[in-house]
């Protein structure tokens, strides 16, 4: 599964994204395969047509309600 790489966010030594399910953010915890180019390659975490938060703030957190267009 392919992802923008700005989607990533460290999370201690692992890496994890945010998810919109529902209206609010998910996050869910990923293993990162491979970088570059601007995606990068997770296993895990993501399925193919979730929608994922790119730049993901220090006010995102799990469960905050977001819009997308």
């Amino acid at each position: 599964m392919r992802v923008p790489a700005s989607a990533l966010i460290r999370s201690g030594d692992t890496w994890a994204l945010y998810a919109v399910k529902d209206g609010r953010a998910r996050r869910r915890a990923v293993e990162v395969e491979a970088r570059g180019g601007g995606a990068a390659a997770v296993q895990g975490g993501v399925h193919p047509g979730d929608r994922v938060l790119i730049h993901p703030g220090d006010e995102i957190q799990d469960g905050v309600r977001v819009s997308v267009p």
